[in-house]
């Protein structure tokens, strides 16, 4: 199943999850595990949150070696 496919059979079954109650909620969550083959957790990710941006404009933390600590090998934070 392509990309394209499973964000448009997600979005049509996270319109019901989002509305049903708990024992429906099951049923739809199973129904897109068998569909979309996602593990469940990651189809229950999808269904209540929803898909996040895969690329963030938050930088990253900068990670640094300092001479003295080269030899014991240690990390230290810059920033």
């Amino acid at each position: 199943m392509t990309q394209a496919s499973v964000a448009e059979v997600v979005g049509a079954l996270r319109h019901r999850y989002l509305r049903a109650r708990r024992g429906d909620k099951t049923l739809i969550l199973n129904e897109s595990v068998a569909l979309t083959e996602y593990r469940r957790k990651a189809a229950f990710c999808v269904l209540r949150i929803g898909r996040r941006p895969q690329v963030s404009d938050r930088p990253g933390r900068v990670w640094k070696v300092a001479r003295a600590d080269r030899q014991s090998s240690g990390l230290t934070v810059v920033g």
